[in-house]
């Protein structure tokens, strides 16, 4: 739908515990939930799909639509520093990292290389 419940455009990180045998996640901790936007986020993250994280400074990239209403010119790829320590999600910049076009609709995958 084209509403911004809580809990239903959002983003969590996990903590993975694994031994030889076995692996368990932590809860969840909510980095971004889009019912906060505009009054907590001046961005909306809504229909994510696809995201890829850069372990080497801690970076995230996202591909979301940027309103309710997904049409061709509505797709960006966001970048995002995360803080490990306080589980926090900034933004990097303003305008996005990729803005909308027909290179950014629906993209499925993104992964990062050197």
């Amino acid at each position: 739908g084209s509403a911004v419940t809580t809990d239903l455009n959002s983003l969590y990180v996990y903590s993975v515990t694994e031994d030889a045998n076995t692996a368990s996640l932590s809860a969840g901790t909510k980095i971004y939930d889009a019912a906060s936007y505009p009054g907590t986020y001046p961005y909306l993250l809504y229909g994510v799909s696809a995201m890829a994280f850069d372990a080497t400074d801690n970076s995230l990239y996202v591909a979301t639509a940027i309103t309710t209403t997904t049409t061709v010119a509505q797709y960006n790829i966001e970048k995002f520093t995360y803080d490990p320590v306080n589980k926090t999600l900034v933004r990097s910049s303003s305008p996005p990292f990729i803005s909308y076009s027909l290179d950014t609709k629906c993209i499925s995958g993104l992964f990062v290389d050197n």
